[in-house]
């Protein structure tokens, strides 16, 4: 059959349109991409990235896209759920109110950190060592900042995972009876009963709902946004290759969370037909399944070719993506470059997690 030519659109991650030759009736697109073609879709050779400094590499795949697309309030909710710890607590002995936050990353994620600076000032920045990798901290624990910044914050986007939200709710009562016009007497009484774990808990986000009747991701989308999820899967999410054969890398994501409801909404969101695991005290699951990663690339890459992400899961979710796209139906004959590329992540994760630069 005489070879005809049509327009053919790109997934909607793509975005554009291709003329593709095709043995088929004119206009009927053939099943796949082939190499060829979707490296001229992108138009780069991710080889050649594997023969970039970090720097370089930082400075091409910003210009790819730009990150910034997350509405930074339900993101640093997301991200709080993840990597914030709340303590608060009265010490009679000392007589002597303690009510922080802290947010810890990696310093390979360090940009998370800067990022929530960028939108709430007021808390110390500061770098720990442990176990020989270098964490970033950002702690607040001005009543004042807390009071002004933080409860509105969190009052407007509620946490998701219930052990957060009790210790914020805890933190919240702490403050709202130190901001009292109580006498200090009444003050240190009410003090004694949070301590005990007598204070009043907000209303959670979860509250009638059975996650295991919900059959659909759209009936809680409004409980578990766009940028929560962003900002949760900044951390816990894994967007990785792992071993098929001796000569064979194959997409891979898995995400672990302390809530059954927030592990079954991303099971949901993304259709995975996997079950739900309990490991190390946490839910966890994973999916290879074609079906499941296509719906992740249409829900992170917007109309624009931007991501969403922020902290350095820009990084491995495009070449994550990119790598799916070209190499999908030959993982074989690609197995060097896509080994290469999980080693470049690899070692520039311990690079920076060990260093200050």
């Amino acid at each position: 059959m005489k070879k005809v030519y049509c327009k053919i659109k790109r997934p909607s991650y793509a975005r554009a349109h291709v003329s593709i030759p095709v043995s088929t009736p004119p206009c009927v697109p053939t099943p796949h991409y082939t190499i060829l073609q979707l490296k001229s879709i992108f138009n780069y050779d991710l080889p050649d990235i594997l023969n970039m400094n970090m720097k370089e590499l930082d400075i091409f795949l910003k210009t790819r896209g730009k990150y910034n697309n997350v509405y930074y309030k339900p993101w640093i909710v997301g991200l709080t759920d993840s990597i914030g710890k709340f303590k608060s607590y009265y010490n009679f002995n000392k007589s002597e109110l303690i009510t922080t936050l802290t947010l810890k990353v990696p310093k390979y994620q360090e940009s998370l950190i800067y990022k929530v600076e960028n939108h709430i000032k007021g808390g110390n920045m500061s770098y720990i060592k442990s176990n020989k990798i270098y964490i970033l901290q950002y702690k607040f624990s001005d009543p004042i900042i807390l009071t002004n910044k933080i409860i509105p914050l969190f009052d407007e986007y509620p946490l998701l995972i219930e052990s957060n939200r009790y210790q914020y709710d805890k933190l919240k009562s702490y403050l709202n009876i130190y901001n009292s016009d109580l006498s200090d007497e009444n003050k240190l009484m009410e003090y004694k009963l949070i301590n005990n774990g007598i204070f009043n808990r907000t209303i959670s986000p979860w509250n009638n709902i059975n996650i295991n009747n919900i059959k659909s991701f759209n009936e809680i989308n409004e409980i578990v946004s766009k940028d929560w999820i962003t900002g949760y899967l900044e951390i816990e999410g894994n967007f990785t290759w792992n071993s098929k054969s001796k000569d064979k890398l194959i997409h891979n994501f898995h995400v672990y969370s302390e809530s059954y409801d927030v592990i079954t909404a991303i099971k949901l969101l993304f259709d995975i037909n996997a079950k739900i695991r309990n490991r190390n005290k946490k839910y966890y699951i994973e999916t290879t399944a074609t079906k499941s990663i296509v719906n992740m690339l249409e829900y992170f890459v917007s109309e624009k070719d931007t991501y969403y992400w922020v902290g350095k899961k820009y990084w491995e979710f495009t070449l994550w993506e990119k790598t799916y796209m070209l190499y999908k139906k030959d993982y074989r004959s690609n197995y060097e470059v896509m080994i290469r590329i999980r080693e470049k992540i690899n070692s520039e994760r311990k690079r920076s997690n060990r260093t200050i630069e």
